[in-house]
């Protein structure tokens, strides 16, 4: 077995990271300012001005979390609660986005995956704090290696994220924002409840005027074990149905953020390190449990930022980014449960990445943003059969200009360009990416209690092959070199209308796109089960969506969300033809009522989603289905500082749904296990409990 290592450009990358690093060590050498000098004045925070103009990255009641320059209808802001329970995930929070398609092959905690407007999880760019967290040598990135308890929210755009925080890809994009320290203090957390669940965290802080510190560690531990139907692999044949416990479904892991920061003058720089360690079951299809099937994997990311705001007489903006990350994954199969033959598979991932990203103001009417970007991610993995070592360089460049005319006309347009070279020891593949964008928004005050903002865009994204698709993994899978990049392009049109009425503040936002993917990428299977990559053809998606919000003064929150996802194949094949893309539901919706007072807190949430088909002939589908959640949160003065916290999802216990299935020549209904993967069942009602206590410093 051969150790992991980084190649040259890794050590260069690595070398430029610290050069970052070295900016942010002078800042902590600087004697720190006194907090009624106003040090923070002149780092180019500041509110939102009459029409929308937002100047730096800061929008109060979340430091940090809205970039610049952006129109309201260009993304979307979701704050995640401090005193959410710790066995919460982070898809918990975003599949409140119904525009989200989150797959979870089980119990909280099983790797799960987030799509968006139909595009599959490969296209879907997740990012953590501006800089990508994509992996070129899988699906998508798997969003249970990032506990909530690290972020304090995310922005989602539905467009795309701006072309200078890195390649594009044609599914939008995900930004999750770590946590700051915006004060000081210590909460310590404690959940039990479902699944043989029990977790804790512990995270301290501490802030002063120009620097601040946070802390937070956390693990624990289920057994994953739940009841679900089982049809025994023969949906028409009732006689083998039962009821199933899932096995080998447990779950340990342990992780750690810390994060630095600190301000001087007019810059900021910022140094977080990450890291999670897990190990767990694979319990495999739910028709055969597997007994010995296990995985191991350790995920850890250092990223350094500094910036600078009003440089040069105030007309330039600059921010230096550094990411070095590693991804370990060890997979042991000894009973070939899960793989043709006893499997000891083992992977590591190394990444770097360098950016620097100015952005320049040009009078009261024009901003330009502008970035250029190298990065290397470099994979290997092997058993005893089996070796594969790919490499991927990537260079970027960009510039996106946003202007402000005359009665409320905001124009934007924008280009990305990408080299990207990726090589195994026998192949290679070279594509230059172009990606251009445009878009124009109108935005209007209508009086002095409501404002209308419509918008429009038009954009072409693409998405290079992973390295399995290019290169396969050398057994199952036969990669194609030549593949072509997935294209999408895509035509947008929305309004959103807010406004506040005395106690009522409400914001309404309906879209309507269409967009059309060429050289779609899929797997085909030969008589001996060996699958190879290659680009099929097009497919088509019409997409409607709306959210309502409404707010009351007495703190009431009412939230209503709805899209509709209409994918079509367009491939020549007369067989897939006009059939809907796998693994899209035709409908998504949320309602959810929230309410705050004093010593108390309560939320209820409603989920429903469509059916959707798992094959490209739209023969099997998984159920459609309805969630209801709901948690209460009580924290008197009396207890001081101690709260609790109960959290409860999929109230009504839907295990099953009835679905239509071809019989041949016929349709017929039977009972299929609610999942969101056929065969990998999710569990029914879930109940956990929190004892959080919170100590703020003096």
């Amino acid at each position: 077995m051969t150790a992991p290592h980084f190649s040259p450009q890794g050590l260069t990358f690595a070398l430029s990271l610290c050069l970052v690093l070295v900016s942010d060590a002078a800042a902590w050498a600087q004697p720190e300012e006194d907090a009624s000098a106003g040090g923070s004045a002149d780092t180019g925070y500041a509110p939102e001005d009459d029409e929308g103009w937002i100047r730096s990255e800061t929008v109060a009641p979340a430091p940090r979390l809205v970039p610049a320059q952006l129109s309201s209808g260009a993304v979307d802001v979701l704050l995640f609660p401090d005193e959410a329970a710790t066995a919460t995930t982070t898809s918990d929070h975003l599949r409140r986005l119904p525009v989200l398609t989150t797959t979870r092959t089980g119990s909280p905690g099983a790797p799960t995956w987030v799509s968006m407007r139909g595009a599959s999880t490969q296209q879907t760019q997740i990012l953590l704090d501006g800089t990508p967290l994509h992996d070129a040598g899988a699906a998508g990135f798997d969003l249970s290696l990032i506990p909530a308890s690290w972020l304090q929210g995310a922005l989602l755009y539905r467009s795309g994220a701006p072309f200078a925080l890195g390649p594009p890809l044609p599914g939008g994009a995900i930004d999750l924002r770590l946590r700051d320290a915006p004060s000081s203090e210590t909460h310590l957390q404690l959940s039990t409840g479902s699944l043989g669940t029990t977790r804790g965290s512990l995270s301290a802080a501490r802030a002063t005027a120009s620097t601040s510190v946070l802390v937070t560690a956390g693990g624990g531990l289920a057994s994953g074990r739940f009841p679900y139907y089982d049809d025994g692999g023969t949906p028409f044949d009732r006689g083998d149905d039962r009821t199933s416990v899932r096995q080998n479904n447990d779950l340990a892991d342990l992780h750690l953020l810390l994060r630095l920061a600190r301000r001087w003058d007019a810059w900021e720089s910022s140094l977080a390190f990450l890291s999670l360690a897990r190990a767990h079951g694979l319990a495999g299809y739910g028709t055969l449990t597997t007994e010995r099937a296990r995985a191991d994997q350790r995920f850890a990311r250092l990223i350094g930022q500094a910036a600078g705001y009003r440089l040069l007489g105030g007309v330039l903006d600059l921010r230096l980014t550094g990411v070095a990350g590693a991804h370990r994954l060890a997979f042991r199969d000894p009973l070939a449960e899960l793989s043709p033959v006893d499997r000891r598979w083992r992977a590591w991932r190394s990444d770097g990445l360098v950016r620097v990203q100015p952005t320049w103001f040009i009078g009261s009417w024009l901003v330009v943003e502008q970035a250029v970007e190298t990065s290397v991610e470099h994979h290997q993995g092997e058993d005893a059969d089996i070796s594969v070592e790919a490499t991927r360089r990537r260079v970027g460049l960009s510039t996106e200009a946003h202007a402000r005319a005359p009665a409320g006309l905001r124009p934007e347009a924008g280009i990305r360009y990408d080299d990207v070279r990726s090589t195994t020891s026998d192949a290679a593949s070279h594509e230059g990416l172009l990606s251009p964008r445009a878009g124009l928004t109108w935005s209007m005050r209508i009086d002095d209690e409501h404002r209308l903002e419509l918008f429009g865009r038009l954009q072409l994204l693409r998405r290079v092959a992973s390295f399995d698709e290019l290169f396969g993994d050398g057994a199952w899978r036969i990669g194609t070199p030549s593949l072509a990049p997935e294209a999408r392009s895509q035509r947008e049109a929305g309004a959103l209308l807010r406004g506040d009425r005395g106690a009522l503040g409400y914001q309404v936002r309906g879209a309507i796109w269409l967009a059309r993917v060429d050289n779609l990428i899929v797997w085909t299977n030969n008589a001996q089960g060996i699958a190879r990559s290659q680009n099929i053809g097009r497919a088509a998606l019409l997409g409607q969506e709306v959210d309502l919000e409404l707010r009351w003064a007495r703190p009431w929150t009412v939230d209503l969300a709805w899209a509709r996802l209409d994918t079509r194949n367009r491939t020549r094949e007369e067989s897939l033809y006009q059939a809907r893309l796998p693994g899209r539901p035709l409908d998504r919706g949320y309602v959810g009522v929230s309410w705050q007072g004093e010593h108390a807190r309560a939320r209820i949430g409603w989920f429903a989603v469509s059916s959707l088909f798992i094959d490209d002939t739209n023969s099997r589908r998984v159920p459609p289905r309805h969630d209801l959640d709901a948690s209460l949160g009580l924290h008197p003065t009396s207890w001081r500082g101690l709260s609790l916290h109960l959290d409860a999802q999929n109230l009504l216990d839907q295990r099953t749904m009835d679905v239509p299935l071809r019989d041949g020549g016929d349709t017929r209904r039977v009972p299929q296990a609610v999942a969101d993967v056929m065969g990998y069942p999710l569990p029914g009602r879930l109940l956990f409990v929190t004892l959080r206590y919170a100590h703020a410093a003096p």
